[in-house]
């Protein structure tokens, strides 16, 4: 619903505002979703897509590495696996990190593989 409304309504608002909003509607679900109302999930999930599509997880054009995290595994926790495989093979080379950039996307793929219960490989 939250998602919902700013989406209908971000053209009527400054551009540093639909971007705090934003932050504040992916924060809310986050909160619903981390305290057990797991419907809140998906929609975190959309907000979070929304939010890449506008460019809110970046600096840049590189995205933090808790960021792309967190999206992987609210992808991973929907079973999204496959879309959880292709966020992270397409920012592979854009992960905020002076030196451990190829350990962050280790992990994610570690996380990628766990999930699919491909545990050898992971």
């Amino acid at each position: 619903m939250l998602r919902l409304l700013l989406k209908n309504h971000e053209q009527d608002l400054a551009d540093a505002t639909v971007s705090e909003l934003y932050a504040f509607v992916r924060n809310f679900y986050a909160i619903l979703s981390y305290n057990g109302k797991y419907e809140g999930y998906q929609a975190y999930h959309e907000i979070q897509k929304d939010s890449m599509g506008k460019g809110y997880f970046y600096l840049n054009d590189k995205i933090a590495p808790y960021s792309l995290l967190n999206i992987a595994k609210t992808a991973l926790f929907l079973k999204k696996t496959a879309w959880a495989r292709q966020f992270i093979e397409s920012h592979r080379d854009r992960i905020l990190s002076e030196d451990d950039h190829e350990d962050i996307y280790n992990l994610n793929v570690a996380l990628c593989l766990f999930t699919e219960k491909k545990f050898d490989e992971a």
